[in-house]
């Protein structure tokens, strides 16, 4: 990975009811991202692995 190539994840708190979910990939320096809303009181379990050489093209 690098400064075009590279993906990121995230939990972001709102408010007491509202936290959002997010990711983002950017591949040649071109970004696709997603969101999603979620209850503040779920519980959520995340897991991220990097596999292979490299990112891929």
């Amino acid at each position: 990975m690098d400064s075009n190539n590279w993906f990121k994840a995230s939990i972001e708190f709102e408010d007491k009811n509202l936290s959002r979910l997010g990711s983002v990939v950017t591949n040649n320096g071109y970004s696709d991202w997603a969101t999603t809303d979620i209850s503040t009181k779920t519980e959520v379990w995340s897991r991220l692995s990097h596999r292979g050489p490299g990112f891929p093209y």
